[in-house]
């Protein structure tokens, strides 16, 4: 029993001494304090530059032209087109004509006694076209000299046989409200008799165009720039005419001239704007009357002298200027010229109103 115990030891011991050893695997060695280990980099893509676009020469500008500015030979305003002729509206200035409408628009106002000792306005109108304008009077002998000076249209209610034979002989294109223009005329009932006659400017250039009247006109210009150095301040302006005394007071804050009549604002029936021009110009001519061949009988009608100059003032930009008027020829505007010194007076831009006086009216005119 004791033998076998020692065989199976003997057996058992034999076993343990030839096993294989187990299999471990190898630990990598670690690197030495302080060494970096490289690792190979990714490498990386650089990108594609975009290109640029080739730069392409600007075509050069063509330079526009430059437009071609026109001016009024009435108001000596810039115009976009060339100026037509001017229409000559005669206006009546009876106070129950007044207040009157358009005058406002109007370029160039003549101011002139009449046989009855009251005032007729003769309206130009070229830069503005109002739809209403009046009330509209009949034509009277100095119509004979405004109208070759402007190259102008006259509109009016009638005349004297005289006076339109006169007018007619002179080749003065007649546009008459009630007669050849009556498309462009009306009576306002809501006003008496014969003072409510009125007018459309547009109206009369259609009636203009088809009698073929109208287009560009031809006349001279007025004379207009800077302030002529001399003047006097003047703040007023008083012209005693035997049926009404004319005012014209100046506005600093417009550099206008407000008119007054008979101690009243001068303003627009419809919009109710003062009467204002930049220019007024009071102008000494003899008047007297002359005799007209009408029919079997002979008329009598105010005339005046509008050819031989003489005396004159302006007043503009709140000064007053001594002046001798001229006129060189039928076809020319009137001219002004210092009185001291003979240089021309130019006009400011905008309305002119040209009150004609006797040398007796002219004694009494108050300038201050």
């Amino acid at each position: 029993m004791r033998a076998s115990r020692s065989l199976v030891l003997a057996l058992l011991w034999c076993l343990a001494c030839t096993r294989s050893p187990a299999l471990v695997a190898p630990t990598p060695p670690l690197p030495a304090p302080g060494t970096v280990t490289a690792s190979s980099p990714t490498p990386v893509q650089s990108p594609t530059p975009t290109p640029r676009p080739t730069p392409t020469a600007a075509p050069t500008a063509t330079p526009s032209p430059t437009p071609v500015l026109y001016r009024s030979p009435l108001s000596g305003q810039a115009l976009a087109t060339p100026p037509p002729r001017p229409l000559a509206v005669q206006i009546d200035n009876h106070p129950d004509a007044r207040p009157q409408t358009g005058l406002t628009d109007a370029d160039l106002v003549y101011e002139t006694p009449t046989e009855a000792q009251l005032t007729r306005l003769t309206a130009l109108f070229q830069t503005r076209a109002p739809e209403v304008v009046g009330p509209v009077r009949s034509a009277r002998l100095v119509d004979l000299a405004i109208l070759p000076m402007h190259d102008a249209v006259l509109v009016y209610s009638g005349a004297a046989q005289g006076v339109t034979q006169a007018l007619l002989g002179a080749g003065a294109e007649l546009l008459h409200a009630e007669g050849n223009a009556t498309p462009a005329g009306w009576r306002d009932w809501s006003r008496s008799m014969p003072h409510n006659l009125y007018v459309s400017v547009p109206a009369l250039r259609e009636v203009a165009t088809e009698l073929g009247w109208e287009r560009p006109t031809a006349a001279s210009s007025l004379l207009f720039g800077p302030p002529a150095p001399g003047g006097e301040p003047a703040l007023y302006l008083v012209i005693p005419y035997a049926q009404g005394q004319v005012e014209f007071r100046y506005d600093r804050a417009s550099n206008r001239y407000r008119r007054w009549v008979d101690g009243a604002p001068h303003v627009d029936a419809r919009s109710n704007e003062p009467v204002a021009p930049a220019n007024v110009v009071v102008l000494v001519t003899e008047f007297w009357y002359r005799e007209l061949p009408a029919g079997w009988t002979v008329e009598q009608s105010l005339d005046l002298d509008l050819s031989s100059g003489g005396e004159a003032w302006l007043l503009r930009d709140g000064h007053v200027y001594r002046a001798r008027w001229e006129r060189p020829a039928e076809r020319e505007p009137l001219r002004l010229l210092d009185a001291r010194t003979g240089q021309p007076l130019p006009l400011g831009e905008g309305q002119t109103w040209i009150c004609i006086v006797s040398p007796e009216i002219a004694s009494r005119v108050e300038v201050g």
